[in-house]
């Protein structure tokens, strides 16, 4: 085989792997959603509510979902896929001042300009079958919600 002949193949070898490794990466995305602080009792179970919003068809994305307490340490916690328009509920028993948190995971570049997560939070008691909605669910990560 010829010099030139090497060198090219070379080349094209190189640009493949490149291109292969381009193709392969993965960029992640990060959305953030928090609620307001809220106090579960006795006899309460806290639910949040998260549903994925896009274009029906664009790829799904992984969902961090966490209850927090006042000091920022998780009280309950999932991890969800989710395809746009699916939800999923967190929920838990344990009393105390709660917060609901979630991460929003995309693999990909922006998907759309339309994606985006949205939650809500209540609290139902068993006992008076009340229940309370926590305010200020804010993807902005400012909470301010109070119960």
């Amino acid at each position: 085989m010829s010099k030139r002949r090497i060198t090219l193949v070379a080349v094209t070898c190189l640009l493949v792997g490149i291109f292969a490794g381009v193709g392969g990466a993965q960029i992640l995305q990060y959305k953030i959603a928090n609620s307001g602080l809220a106090t579960v009792k006795d006899s309460e179970t806290i639910q949040f509510h998260f549903t994925l919003d896009d274009a029906a068809g664009t790829p799904p994305a992984v969902v961090s979902m966490q209850l927090l307490n006042e000091t920022g340490a998780v009280m309950a916690s999932k991890v969800v896929t989710l395809n746009p328009g699916q939800s999923s509920t967190l929920e838990s028993t344990s009393k105390g001042l709660r917060r609901a948190h979630a991460d929003v995971i995309d693999s990909v570049p922006q998907i759309t300009t339309r994606r985006t997560g949205i939650g809500s939070v209540e609290i139902h008691n068993s006992l008076t079958t009340e229940t309370r909605f926590v305010c200020s669910f804010d993807a902005g990560g400012v909470g301010g919600g109070r119960n």
